[in-house]
């Protein structure tokens, strides 16, 4: 498959997020898009910051078994979260 070539490619590229090619393949592009154009295009590196973020939450929230309301927006995944006392 070309597009798995490309991703280990990514990450093998990346010094920050190549490490999660084992665990999560999307954070690996999200965030290995966002570090490799941070300097030549940075409000698309921020956009990709943005996308790593949520899934980062969302794969977070679906480790732990939390349902979750409004997957995919970062503020809805974060109020749903419990807060320490």
């Amino acid at each position: 498959m070309q597009g798995d070539e490309r991703l280990r490619a990514l990450a093998q590229r990346s010094a920050n997020f190549g490490f999660l090619l084992a665990h999560e393949p999307l954070l690996v592009s999200y965030g290995a898009t966002a570090e490799s154009c941070v300097y030549t295009d940075p409000n698309a590196a921020l956009v990709k910051a943005r996308q790593f973020g949520e899934s980062l939450a969302d794969a977070l929230l679906s480790g732990w078994g939390w349902p979750g309301p409004g997957r995919g927006r970062s503020t809805s995944s974060a109020r749903s979260m419990p807060r320490e006392p």
